[in-house]
């Protein structure tokens, strides 16, 4: 895991030792505001000692918990948007140096065409066109993977720390390759990592899943089964000391949603109503926002398939996150089962709960 510079865990420390005053001024235990903030007494230390970190739902918990009056929350948006300079900093000169390796490529025995590293990165010069995911655009990124493979082997891992961020970038190209439903070029870039055959037993989970998505949406169910077992099976193996620092939320909960948006992706409703109920199941009590997308996505596959009963628990589940938790993305869910139920014949009850949800949206500041 890359270690935080020390202005940044300075930063950290400054804020977790705010904490710890606000609480104590408060008259609050470490149980009590871990109570409040949904979390373990042992992670209120952690962040107290600066050692853990925790996300904006958090410190927005906690400061309402110790009436701080903002004054945490916006202190952890400054420590965010100190974070997030030095990470644009050190990604711009990342990128920089990987468009000055890719330039030494050649395509048909040609060098590749110049371009300013500056320009690449967006310091100068007009915006870039819109990249297309099309077979010449991944069999370049399958050269410069391998590019960079032969870097980490040749001069080790402190030289290479391009490999975690195109290895990231990938995977994310592969999943909105899916998202976009274009299923074969999502399959040629999991493939193309996989093929290298340097990842770790938690990597290549997340490329096998991501393999198994794609075959779902190109439908080859039987294939994406066999493929989602296997990398079921690699979790088991569990982490290794060199995973990369993002590969965290590789678990069981992400693996539980797979599963079920491949049953989704393969169209098979019915089993998509179990699977989602069991990845709710497996979500932790503290994962609001995981729980609240998850019914969402339950509450739209019984839409589908008239489980009306199901449904109706699971709207009224669902409505408390509206105001609580700010997700588009799982608004976009809920609107588009609200404009499903219009076109269905739903129970009373079950439309009149979706009205009530529609009303709540509304109120929060979504709508169409």
């Amino acid at each position: 895991m890359v270690r935080e510079p020390e202005t940044i865990a300075e930063t950290r420390r400054t804020l977790g030792a705010q904490l710890a005053a606000f609480r104590q001024a408060a008259d609050l235990t470490q149980g009590q505001l871990a109570k409040a903030a949904f979390c373990d007494r042992t992670t209120v230390t952690h962040i107290e000692k600066g050692r853990a970190r925790a996300d904006e739902r958090f410190w927005r918990a906690c400061d309402e918990a110790v009436g701080a009056g903002g004054a945490l929350l916006a202190a952890f948006h400054d420590l965010v948007a100190s974070k997030h300079a030095y990470e644009q900093r050190e990604q711009q000169t990342r990128l920089a140096v990987a468009r000055a390796r890719a330039e030494r490529l050649t395509t048909n025995g040609h060098p590749a065409p110049s371009t300013s590293a500056t320009d690449d990165v967006g310091l100068v010069g007009p915006p870039a066109p819109p990249v297309r995911l099309d077979s010449v655009y991944v069999e370049t990124l399958h050269s410069r993977i391998r590019e960079l493979i032969d870097l980490d082997t040749r001069v080790g891992g402190d030289h290479s720390s391009g490999l975690a961020l195109q290895l990231l970038i990938l995977q994310n190209m592969s999943m909105h390759a899916g998202h976009l439903g274009r299923p074969v070029e999502a399959l040629r870039i999991a493939r193309m990592m996989l093929e290298t055959n340097k990842l770790s037993p938690r990597l290549e989970t997340l490329f096998r899943t991501r393999e198994a998505r794609a075959l779902a949406l190109a439908g080859d169910e039987t294939a994406a089964e066999r493929m989602f077992r296997r990398a079921r099976l690699l979790y088991l193996d569990g982490v290794c000391g060199d995973d990369l620092a993002w590969a965290w939320w590789i678990n069981e909960q992400e693996l539980a949603w797979h599963e079920a948006m491949i049953r989704v992706d393969s169209a098979d409703w019915g089993s998509a109503v179990d699977a989602f109920q069991a990845s709710i199941e497996v979500t932790l009590d503290h994962e609001v926002r995981r729980r609240y997308h998850h019914l969402a996505a339950l509450l739209d596959v019984q839409v589908r398939v008239a489980a009306w009963r199901g449904a109706d628990r699971t709207v009224q589940r669902v409505l408390p996150y509206v105001d609580e938790i700010g997700s588009t993305r799982t608004v976009t869910t809920l609107l588009g089962v609200i404009d499903r139920l219009g076109t269905t014949r739903a129970t009373p009850s079950v439309g009149e709960a979706a009205g009530q949800l529609g009303g709540i949206l509304t109120s929060a500041g979504y709508g169409h």
